[in-house]
């Protein structure tokens, strides 16, 4: 009876995932397919044309569509090595942040908000050529 019951809950828990999977998967096609009136980026200014070297990837971008949905980024796993002194100035900079704030921001916060500014100065740079 017991193996029977756990049986049917694991068939049921199964097509309950299989059937959540298979909307997000259609939900994604949807959104991928769904034409770009304008494009913004994630300040609300226009950005370049998507076609542009310089244009923002399309995970950045907020789409004006008839639905008004907003992607969103995503994360992607890319494991990088870090200079020792790197890692010590982040780690005291987290500190500082951590005092000031009272909330301890993480690393990867840190390396994205660096990384963002990065790209932004070597947009404006790679603009002006």
């Amino acid at each position: 009876m017991f193996v029977r019951d756990s049986a049917s809950l694991l068939n049921k828990s199964i097509s309950v995932y299989v059937e959540a999977l298979k909307r997000q998967q259609a939900e994604q096609k949807e959104v991928e397919q769904s034409p770009v009136k304008e494009v913004q980026n994630a300040r609300g200014e226009i950005a370049e044309t998507p076609n542009s070297p310089l244009a923002e990837a399309p995970d950045r971008q907020t789409a004006k569509s008839p639905s008004s949905r907003v992607a969103k980024r995503r994360s992607v796993r890319h494991g990088i090595d870090l200079y020792k002194d790197q890692l010590v100035a982040l780690t005291r900079i987290q500190f500082a942040l951590w005092r000031r704030d009272d909330r301890k921001p993480t690393l990867r916060e840190l390396i994205l908000a660096a990384l963002d500014e990065y790209i932004q100065k070597m947009k404006a740079e790679l603009r002006e050529k």
